[in-house]
């Protein structure tokens, strides 16, 4: 079992967190809240930074590498465009935030 945590590889892509307030009063605009992540790494490497399998039995020290890339937040205080408002079903409320993701990305 330590071999396996030792080695365990985790890679995550297109995460997109979107909060939206759905209650607002005739003063007041509907905000959200986002956090966008094109991905995230994690593995295992050695000394030079170069991905590895690791035996505890030959090498007691070991090191774990986190790579984020194109990590953002946003809030939008007057977001014109709320999902939960313009979503047909489930399919394309997934469709529009994985295309936020996307063009956020190129």
């Amino acid at each position: 079992m330590v071999k396996v945590m030792d080695n365990l590889q985790i890679t995550i892509t297109k995460v997109h967190f979107r909060m939206e307030e759905t209650v607002a009063t005739a003063d007041t605009k509907q905000s959200t809240f986002g956090i966008l992540m094109h991905s995230l790494k994690i593995n295992t490497v050695d000394k030079d930074d170069s991905e590895t399998f690791h035996d505890r039995e030959k090498n007691s020290n070991f090191f774990k590498k986190l790579v984020m890339d194109g990590l953002a937040v946003y809030l939008n205080p007057a977001d014109p465009l709320l999902i939960h408002k313009v979503m047909k079903d489930k399919k394309h409320a997934q469709d529009l935030m994985e295309s936020a993701v996307t063009s956020y990305k190129n």
